[in-house]
């Protein structure tokens, strides 16, 4: 697939240009693709049979066989038809499997292209934008006592805070608590994460980079939040971060990346997102953040 761009709004990065997210009917797809998880990428004709290839190219006014496509959830196959919900129970999975982004041609509408083909017949369930997700503003915590003044008391603010030090009579955290930071990466070797993040992912198919830096900055302080090591007279204290002077690890971090590290204002695309979500699923996260 080609290097991403987008469109912008005001300045700021709404959608991917010339990328649209299409769940196709399963019997338009070759099994074949789809079960082979070594092939990631490729071209529409290798993904779709002649007969829907030959629709979709009608509804779009062009010939499709060439357009790049791209598995939004590359580690499904159409064996992954069953799931386990929050109550233990066994249901039918959505289908993600069948899930595809495609990359038009350049000068292609993208907009026309995504409400033309449900309605022409083809064996498409439904097609939409790939919208951009975008980061909170970014933490600037230095210290506990001066600058994390939400997670303890002060008499200026005697009710504004969470009550860390409490919980922390309790438990400052375990290792086998998995939580996943879903930002700009984390950089794993910060002196107040380092042994915090145990594994990630990356997701921006068209810019590869390293789950483990972050050269945006926002996913690190948002783990740091989470997770910087506790009681190590350094930096600030991770609200589940242990007790380092007691020889207890805190909980361990996941690093999913979904904002490459091109551009401030660029975000992470919906079909990205999706991906580390499904991701998450099957790595086990008890908690996931989306800061």
């Amino acid at each position: 697939m080609d290097p991403r761009t987008f469109v912008y709004q005001d300045g700021v990065a709404v959608r991917a240009a010339r990328e649209i997210i299409v769940r196709f009917e399963p019997e338009a797809l070759k099994s074949s693709a789809i079960n082979n998880l070594g092939k990631q990428q490729g071209y529409l004709y290798e993904f779709l049979t002649p007969g829907a290839l030959s629709a979709m190219s009608t509804a779009a006014g062009f010939n499709m066989a060439s357009v790049a496509v791209g598995k939004i959830f590359p580690n499904l196959t159409i064996a992954d038809s069953m799931q386990l919900n929050r109550m233990g129970e066994t249901i039918p999975d959505e289908k993600l499997w069948a899930v595809l982004l495609l990359q038009l041609p350049l000068g292609t509408d993208e907009v026309a292209v995504c409400n033309q083909l449900p309605h022409m017949g083809v064996p498409v369930v439904y097609a939409h934008l790939n919208p951009v997700a975008r980061p909170a503003s970014v933490p600037n915590d230095t210290e506990y006592a001066g600058n994390q003044r939400s997670l303890h008391y002060t008499a200026a603010y005697p009710d504004g805070h969470i009550n860390v030090e409490g919980a922390w009579d309790l438990t400052t955290g375990r290792p086998g608590i998995k939580i996943g930071v879903y930002d700009s990466g984390i950089k794993a070797t910060h002196p107040d994460l380092v042994g915090v993040v145990a594994g990630g992912h990356r997701y921006d198919m068209t810019r590869p980079t390293p789950y483990d830096d972050d050269v945006l900055g926002h996913g690190t302080s948002v783990a740091g939040i989470i997770a910087a090591v506790r009681n190590n007279g350094i930096g600030i204290a991770g609200i589940a971060g242990g007790d380092a002077a007691a020889g207890k690890p805190g909980v361990r971090l996941y690093s999913y990346k979904t904002i490459g590290d091109g551009c401030q204002n660029c975000g992470a695309t919906l079909a990205e997102v999706a991906n580390a979500l499904q991701d998450g699923i099957t790595d086990g996260m008890h908690i996931m953040n989306h800061s």
